[in-house]
Protein backbone atom coordinates (compact mmCIF):
# COMPACT_ATOMS: atom_id res chain seq x y z
CA UNK A 1 0.00 0.00 0.00
CA UNK A 2 1.51 3.49 -0.80
CA UNK A 3 -0.03 7.05 0.74
CA UNK A 4 -2.54 5.34 2.73
CA UNK A 5 -4.19 7.63 5.49
CA UNK A 6 -5.49 6.16 8.63
CA UNK A 7 -7.54 7.92 11.47
CA UNK A 8 -5.42 8.41 15.28
CA UNK A 9 -7.99 6.58 16.56
CA UNK A 10 -7.30 3.56 13.88
CA UNK A 11 -3.77 3.19 14.56
CA UNK A 12 -1.74 0.65 16.64
CA UNK A 13 1.05 1.11 19.01
CA UNK A 14 3.22 4.59 18.58
CA UNK A 15 0.95 7.49 18.19
CA UNK A 16 1.78 11.47 19.00
CA UNK A 17 0.16 10.54 22.61
CA UNK A 18 0.98 7.12 23.61
CA UNK A 19 5.05 6.32 22.30
CA UNK A 20 5.51 2.96 20.86
CA UNK A 21 7.65 1.62 24.42
CA UNK A 22 4.59 2.54 26.11
CA UNK A 23 1.78 0.41 23.84
CA UNK A 24 4.44 -2.99 24.22
CA UNK A 25 5.08 -2.54 27.74
CA UNK A 26 0.51 -2.39 28.56
CA UNK A 27 0.37 -5.46 25.83
CA UNK A 28 3.37 -7.57 27.91
CA UNK A 29 1.92 -6.66 31.01
CA UNK A 30 -1.84 -7.84 30.23
CA UNK A 31 -0.09 -11.01 28.93
CA UNK A 32 1.79 -11.55 31.72
CA UNK A 33 -1.28 -11.27 34.04
CA UNK A 34 -3.06 -13.43 32.17
CA UNK A 35 -0.24 -16.13 32.81
CA UNK A 36 -1.67 -16.35 36.23
CA UNK A 37 -5.32 -16.87 35.88
CA UNK A 38 -4.61 -19.40 33.21
CA UNK A 39 -2.09 -21.08 35.72
CA UNK A 40 -4.60 -20.73 38.57
CA UNK A 41 -6.78 -23.35 36.30
CA UNK A 42 -4.15 -25.81 35.85
CA UNK A 43 -3.57 -25.94 39.77
CA UNK A 44 -7.41 -26.03 40.46
CA UNK A 45 -8.01 -28.89 37.97
CA UNK A 46 -4.95 -30.93 39.34
CA UNK A 47 -5.99 -29.99 42.79
CA UNK A 48 -9.67 -31.36 42.24
CA UNK A 49 -8.25 -34.69 40.62
CA UNK A 50 -5.64 -35.32 42.99
CA UNK A 51 -7.90 -35.16 45.48
CA UNK A 52 -10.84 -37.36 44.18
CA UNK A 53 -7.65 -39.93 43.05
CA UNK A 54 -6.42 -39.52 46.58
CA UNK A 55 -9.69 -40.65 48.07
CA UNK A 56 -10.73 -43.52 45.39
CA UNK A 57 -7.18 -45.21 44.94
CA UNK A 58 -6.17 -47.96 47.79
CA UNK A 59 -2.87 -48.89 49.47
CA UNK A 60 -2.33 -51.42 51.62
CA UNK A 61 -5.91 -51.62 52.47
CA UNK A 62 -6.36 -48.11 52.83
CA UNK A 63 -6.93 -44.99 50.67
CA UNK A 64 -3.89 -43.34 49.67
CA UNK A 65 -5.22 -40.17 51.07
CA UNK A 66 -4.61 -41.74 54.65
CA UNK A 67 -1.11 -41.32 54.38
CA UNK A 68 1.58 -38.25 55.33
CA UNK A 69 3.45 -38.09 51.70
CA UNK A 70 -0.04 -37.80 50.02
CA UNK A 71 -1.67 -35.14 52.39
CA UNK A 72 2.01 -33.48 51.83
CA UNK A 73 1.50 -33.16 48.39
CA UNK A 74 -2.08 -32.17 48.76
CA UNK A 75 -1.32 -29.19 51.08
CA UNK A 76 1.41 -27.74 48.74
CA UNK A 77 -1.02 -27.87 45.66
CA UNK A 78 -3.24 -25.98 47.87
CA UNK A 79 -0.66 -23.26 49.15
CA UNK A 80 0.12 -22.73 45.28
CA UNK A 81 -4.06 -22.56 44.71
CA UNK A 82 -4.12 -20.06 47.38
CA UNK A 83 -1.23 -17.61 46.44
CA UNK A 84 -2.15 -17.82 42.96
CA UNK A 85 -5.71 -16.84 43.72
CA UNK A 86 -4.56 -13.99 45.77
CA UNK A 87 -2.65 -12.75 42.27
CA UNK A 88 -5.45 -13.19 40.09
CA UNK A 89 -7.61 -11.47 42.62
CA UNK A 90 -5.01 -8.48 42.76
CA UNK A 91 -5.01 -8.04 39.34
CA UNK A 92 -9.19 -7.53 39.29
CA UNK A 93 -9.02 -5.23 42.04
CA UNK A 94 -6.36 -3.55 40.57
CA UNK A 95 -8.41 -3.17 37.21
CA UNK A 96 -11.65 -2.45 38.94
CA UNK A 97 -9.94 0.90 40.93
CA UNK A 98 -8.56 2.01 37.17
CA UNK A 99 -4.62 0.87 37.64
CA UNK A 100 -2.89 -1.91 36.38
CA UNK A 101 0.07 -3.62 37.72
CA UNK A 102 4.26 -2.68 36.36
CA UNK A 103 5.60 -4.75 33.96
CA UNK A 104 7.72 -5.79 36.68
CA UNK A 105 5.33 -6.81 38.91
CA UNK A 106 3.77 -8.40 36.14
CA UNK A 107 6.82 -10.66 34.91
CA UNK A 108 7.15 -11.29 39.03
CA UNK A 109 3.34 -12.31 38.68
CA UNK A 110 3.74 -14.84 35.59
CA UNK A 111 6.86 -16.56 36.78
CA UNK A 112 5.05 -17.65 40.25
CA UNK A 113 2.27 -18.65 38.79
CA UNK A 114 4.13 -20.62 36.16
CA UNK A 115 6.48 -22.31 38.45
CA UNK A 116 3.84 -22.66 40.82
CA UNK A 117 1.53 -24.33 38.47
CA UNK A 118 4.16 -26.99 37.24
CA UNK A 119 5.52 -27.78 40.46
CA UNK A 120 1.65 -28.64 41.04
CA UNK A 121 1.58 -30.94 38.04
CA UNK A 122 4.13 -32.95 38.82
CA UNK A 123 3.16 -33.19 42.05
CA UNK A 124 -0.40 -34.72 40.41
CA UNK A 125 1.55 -36.69 38.54
CA UNK A 126 3.65 -38.54 41.23
CA UNK A 127 0.39 -38.57 43.50
CA UNK A 128 -1.40 -40.83 40.68
CA UNK A 129 1.63 -43.10 40.04
CA UNK A 130 2.25 -44.77 37.17
CA UNK A 131 -1.46 -43.58 35.78
CA UNK A 132 0.01 -39.83 35.98
CA UNK A 133 2.47 -40.76 32.99
CA UNK A 134 -0.78 -42.21 30.75
CA UNK A 135 -2.10 -40.12 28.36
CA UNK A 136 -5.77 -41.49 29.21
CA UNK A 137 -5.07 -39.16 32.63
CA UNK A 138 -5.74 -35.25 32.85
CA UNK A 139 -2.89 -34.95 34.62
CA UNK A 140 -0.82 -35.88 32.53
CA UNK A 141 -2.09 -33.50 29.87
CA UNK A 142 -1.97 -30.99 32.41
CA UNK A 143 1.80 -31.00 33.30
CA UNK A 144 2.32 -31.23 29.34
CA UNK A 145 0.88 -27.64 29.17
CA UNK A 146 2.93 -26.56 31.84
CA UNK A 147 6.09 -27.97 30.23
CA UNK A 148 4.79 -26.15 27.23
CA UNK A 149 4.46 -22.98 29.52
CA UNK A 150 7.90 -23.81 31.21
CA UNK A 151 9.55 -23.08 27.33
CA UNK A 152 8.16 -19.37 27.52
CA UNK A 153 9.22 -19.74 31.62
CA UNK A 154 12.85 -19.19 30.25
CA UNK A 155 12.02 -15.39 28.95
CA UNK A 156 9.85 -14.28 31.98
CA UNK A 157 13.69 -15.67 34.19
CA UNK A 158 15.47 -13.17 32.10
CA UNK A 159 12.69 -10.65 32.34
CA UNK A 160 12.69 -11.34 35.94
CA UNK A 161 16.27 -10.93 36.71
CA UNK A 162 16.56 -7.67 34.32
CA UNK A 163 14.04 -6.24 36.23
CA UNK A 164 15.54 -7.11 39.33
CA UNK A 165 18.86 -5.62 38.41
CA UNK A 166 17.43 -2.29 37.21
CA UNK A 167 15.87 -2.01 40.74
CA UNK A 168 17.49 0.06 43.27
CA UNK A 169 18.53 -2.26 46.51
CA UNK A 170 16.11 -1.80 49.37
CA UNK A 171 17.61 -1.60 52.63
CA UNK A 172 16.63 -3.93 55.77
CA UNK A 173 14.66 -1.68 58.31
CA UNK A 174 17.32 -1.53 60.68
CA UNK A 175 20.08 -1.32 58.88
CA UNK A 176 22.57 0.77 57.20
CA UNK A 177 23.63 1.35 54.06
CA UNK A 178 27.54 1.99 53.73
CA UNK A 179 28.60 4.52 51.22
CA UNK A 180 31.74 4.32 49.21
CA UNK A 181 33.27 6.93 52.09
CA UNK A 182 32.11 4.79 55.45
CA UNK A 183 33.22 1.16 53.29
CA UNK A 184 36.91 1.73 53.10
CA UNK A 185 39.28 0.25 56.06
CA UNK A 186 40.33 2.73 58.55
CA UNK A 187 43.92 2.72 59.32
Amino acid sequence: MNDVRVGKDRLLGVTEERPYREGVKEAFTVERTGVAAMALGIIERCLELSIEYAKNRGQFGQPIASHQLIQEKIAKMEVHRLNVTNLVFRVLSMAADGRHMSLTEASASKLYAARAATETALEAVQLFGGNGYMAEFEVEQLARECHAQTAELGRARATAAVRAASMPPTPTPGTVTAGPALSRSAT
